[in-house]
Order: C-alpha cells, then sequence, then structure tokens
C-alpha cells in the first residue's frame, strides 16, 4: 500500500515536472570591437540553471580569432575555455554537422517541428550603424532594415509569436560607429522537449550507422571543451 501511494505522489509530481516550461534567454552585445553573448537556461521551476557566456572575441589578425566562453550553472561552478577560431577550425565544424544532418532520417522536418513548440515572448533587435559617409551610412541603414526584415519573417514563420518584436535602426552620421543589442526570450514546455529529444534519438537509430556517428561527434566536442 505504501509503495502505491510512493508511485503515485512520484507520478503527479512526474507530470506536474513535465508540464513545467523551459525558460531560454538569449541575449548578444556588440560595442565596437567589443562582444558578448550570453545564453540563460532555467527549468523545473528553477531547480536546474544553466549560464553560457562568451565575452570576449579577439582577433588575432586575418587567420584566427580567439574566443573565450564561460559556463555556470546552479551549483555556481564555473568552466572557462579558451578557443582559437580558424579557417580549418571552420571547416571541421562543416565537416561534422554534415555527418549529424545525413545521419538522422529528416533532421530538418524534425527542426521545424520543434521550433513550432517554442513560444517567443521578447524579441528586441536595436542596431547603430555609421561609416563615416552619410549618403552610404542611409544606404547600408536601408539594408539592415530589409536584412532584420527578412530575418524576422523567417524566424517568425517557425516560432509562435506572442509579443511584437521591436526592432530599431539608428543611423549615425557624424562618425563610424556599430552597435548592436539582441534579447530574445523563449519557452518551450518540458514535455515538448522530451518527446523532441525521442524523436530525435528515433531518427539516429532509424538511420544505418547514425548513432555510432552521433556518438563518436559528441563524444569528439566534449573532448575538445
Amino acid at each position: 500500500m505504501v509503495w502505491l501511494w510512493i508511485g503515485g505522489i512520484l507520478a503527479v509530481i512526474g507530470c506536474i515536472v513535465l508540464l513545467l516550461p523551459i525558460h531560454i534567454e538569449l541575449e548578444y552585445k556588440r560595442v565596437q570591437a567589443n562582444d558578448r553573448l550570453t545564453a540563460r537556461l532555467k527549468a523545473v521551476g528553477g531547480l536546474v540553471r544553466y549560464n553560457y557566456e562568451m565575452p570576449v572575441i579577439q582577433a588575432e589578425g586575418l587567420s584566427a580569432i580567439r574566443v573565450e566562453t564561460k559556463t555556470s550553472s546552479r551549483k555556481k561552478t564555473v568552466k572557462e575555455n579558451d578557443t582559437e577560431v580558424t579557417p580549418r577550425s571552420i571547416q571541421h565544424f562543416i565537416q561534422k554537422t554534415k555527418v549529424l544532418v545525413e545521419h538522422a532520417v529528416g533532421l530538418l522536418k524534425w527542426v521545424n517541428q520543434t521550433l513550432w513548440k517554442v513560444h517567443c515572448y521578447r524579441f528586441r533587435w536595436r542596431t547603430e550603424i555609421g561609416v563615416g559617409d552619410a549618403p552610404q551610412t542611409a544606404v547600408c541603414t536601408g539594408m539592415i532594415w530589409a536584412l532584420k526584415s527578412w530575418l524576422l519573417g523567417l524566424f517568425c514563420s517557425h516560432v509562435r509569436m506572442h509579443v511584437y518584436p521591436q526592432l530599431h535602426v539608428e543611423p549615425v552620421y557624424a562618425h563610424k560607429n556599430l552597435q548592436m543589442h539582441v534579447d530574445v526570450y523563449v519557452r518551450i514546455r518540458t514535455l515538448h522537449a522530451v518527446l523532441a529529444a525521442l524523436k530525435l534519438l528515433k531518427r539516429i537509430i532509424k538511420t544505418r550507422k547514425g548513432l555510432k556517428a552521433w556518438r563518436t561527434v559528441i563524444s569528439e566536442r566534449m573532448q575538445s571543451m
């Protein structure tokens, strides 16, 4: 009888957890040559927290870019990583991504189906642009507006919007300037995230040598971190 009560309580707790949302906040800031990308994830009512920060991107000539990243969890553990991005590493990343796509049946369809379960509650994108010449600045401003509108349309066609997106492009005619601030907040139910993971696993298993390919790529990525 006691075990039935325990099982019932655990089942209720499990249902509640599955219905709770996963909160994801993405923020990107660029001021002059300084870049900062921050990602925050909160799940299970805040019991699970994960922060990822990429505060510095330093160019090292024309052949490499040094990226410093920082990750932390609810336990306040911090892991710092210093990575050098080169044309060779980018090519390697593209090749590994291609391997993952080839070893999961209908991966792009899965991505579209999963994104449609995502709800967006904040979307702000502000840009300040100046190239030192008023006519050229005006042209660049128009081009940025067009690019933003196209990207926003693409985003809205895959994600459920619950707020009107805020887009701003401010021309700076007096001097050269490039600043950008992107702030996005989305949510997805834990149940939908779990089902999406199970569907992805099913697609991987259905592909010949899919599980082995994904395990190899993920293992290499974890070792490099």
